[in-house]
């Protein structure tokens, strides 16, 4: 079995490098700005703000990261 600690490094160590500089352009969503279409679901109201969000940066080239 391995500790947090080893599982740590692993993906440290192996995780995916990608460069950028002054011009780079990201853009960092978590899976709790999604909602989950629930009855709950506190951002359901503002799916047509997260549409428009998400082709904003893609038309502008960002480079999308989904948080887990």
């Amino acid at each position: 079995m391995f500790s947090s600690q080893d599982r740590l490094t692993k993906a440290f160590k192996e995780a995916k490098r990608i460069p950028f500089n002054d011009q780079s352009k990201f853009i960092f969503f978590s899976d709790c700005h999604r909602g989950d279409g629930s009855f709950a679901d506190d951002f359901a109201n503002n799916r047509n703000v997260y549409q428009h969000a998400l082709r904003y940066y893609f038309e502008n080239n960002f480079t999308y990261t989904n948080l887990l």
